[in-house]
């Protein structure tokens, strides 16, 4: 349960969140028909097989599956029974959606989660939900509150707190804006306490998330560079307050919770900051006056992530490797470092991003096998791909096409001679493009898709 308890230190915890709750829930199920109770049920034993370690012994559980096929099918089924309106617009149905978009999180299916919640936030709003820990405390006030509201009411304020916890989680990994906008931070949360700084940053690091969102869609450009020295100064300052100690802890060799938690937490810190300062990479080489101190800052928080990933996966348990978001943070950044190799003297990466770069497919490659092992598997061919046609390798395609997260749509290839702008040593530089169109694959081109919302096999491996 050691990547159940982690997501727990990041979030509100579920009604069902270890081995034993969900052997004692499972003797209830006894005494309900409702479907939903059956459902959640499902979806944390779901969970649970994720982490079970990759050379487990099925033949042990009779009557369970591997947990591949046993998560797929539970997808399935959870997934019909959300899309009835009678029974997402209920209590149970909200907190099924809650489970089930965490359960979408750690199968590499983050925007069928994020989409999923958004229905279940909507219901829960109509509900009024947002409003339960005002009336739980009006309700506690009173000389002599009854027993069963007083259960009532802190079942749905947790409930609203667990909603807008994930939705949160979801926005940071999407870049995209989350769906309760003017959510406070919960009670559960002292910003002051030492164990629970992580949680607090998470839910702060969801206020940035949602400004750069905002960021993107204002027209005027210097509005927009405003509010991007704005939001940088403050995250600035937000490292700055970080504890002294979490500056060396993922040089260590082993890690427990608290200190997994806090290399995730550096992680997710250092992709907004890339995230925030990305529009401007592009602009930098055109007006490097203006945007290098932006173009510099993108480029270390890809270092930053990729050192971190190197940490985290090759050293933390055994066992299902539930944050593909890592994976999909890493790859990001790796294909950033790619394309902005030293322009300014010879097509050849810095030495410290080449070993960074190495050191990340190393991690990759690490996955267990038959969990994320396919996905990290694509990541490695792809950048290996990406690096052979930029270094001019005969064998190497003319032209590597692939959707990167946050990027987009990407072509990458080397200008034909004659055309193409040359460095100091005579040689073609290679050039990309990055839009937001669709791509269609050319003949003597490789072609890569990252995008999970389409893409089956984010779920064919499990986690």
């Amino acid at each position: 349960m050691y990547w159940w308890s982690l997501h727990n230190s990041l979030l509100p915890e579920p009604r069902i969140n270890n081995r034993m709750a969900l052997i004692e829930e499972h003797s209830r199920l006894y005494e309900t028909e409702h479907p939903l109770d059956v459902a959640i049920w499902l979806i944390c034993l779901a969970i649970t097989c994720l982490q079970l370690p990759s050379d487990f012994d099925y033949t042990a559980l009779d009557s369970i599956p591997p947990a591949k096929e046993l998560v797929s099918r539970i997808v399935e089924e959870i997934h019909h029974v959300l899309s009835v309106e009678e029974a997402i617009g209920t209590l149970k149905g909200i907190e099924c959606a809650v489970v089930f978009a965490q359960l979408q999180k750690f199968i590499g299916r983050p925007k069928r989660g994020w989409l999923t919640l958004r229905r279940a936030i909507s219901y829960a709003e109509l509900m009024n939900l947002q409003s339960s820990r005002r009336a739980l405390k009006q309700l506690q006030a009173q000389p002599d509150p009854s027993d069963l509201e007083v259960e009532l009411h802190e079942y749905k304020a947790k409930l609203w707190d667990q909603c807008c916890g994930i939705d949160r989680m979801l926005s940071i990994i999407l870049c995209m804006p989350s769906t309760a906008r003017n959510y406070n931070c919960p009670p559960s949360i002292d910003p002051n306490a030492r164990d629970s700084e992580t949680r607090y940053s998470v839910w702060r690091a969801g206020v940035f998330a949602d400004r750069i969102v905002a960021r993107d869609q204002m027209s005027d450009g210097q509005e927009a560079w405003a509010e991007t020295q704005d939001i940088m100064k403050q995250l600035a300052q937000i490292e700055s307050e970080w504890p002294a100690d979490w500056n060396t802890v993922d040089f260590r060799t082993t890690y427990d919770l608290k200190t997994s938690a806090v290399v995730l937490h550096q992680s997710g810190h250092s992709f907004i900051v890339l995230r925030c300062n990305l529009p401007y990479l592009f602009k930098a080489e055109q007006d490097p006056t203006t945007y290098h101190i932006n173009a510099t800052s993108c480029l270390q928080s890809c270092r930053i992530i990729l050192r971190h990933y190197f940490a985290l996966r090759t050293r933390l348990a055994s066992g299902a490797f539930l944050s593909r978001t890592c994976d999909i943070h890493a790859f990001t950044a790796s294909i950033i470092l790619i394309l902005h190799r030293d322009q300014q003297s010879s097509g050849f990466m810095p030495t410290t991003d080449s070993a960074l770069l190495e050191n990340a497919k190393t991690a990759m490659r690490s996955a267990p096998t038959g969990l994320g092992q396919a996905l990290t598997t694509r990541m490695v061919v792809a950048l290996n791909a990406v690096q052979q046609c930029l270094d001019g390798d005969t064998a190497a395609p003319e032209k590597v096409r692939l959707r990167v997260p946050v990027l987009g749509p990407v072509t990458i290839w080397r200008s034909e001679p004659g055309n193409g702008r040359l460095d100091v040593n005579g040689a073609l530089r290679p050039e990309f493009e990055v839009g937001d169109a669709g791509w269609v694959s050319e003949g003597g081109g490789i072609a890569f898709d990252f995008d999970a919302l389409d893409d089956d096999w984010f779920l064919q491996d499990g986690c």
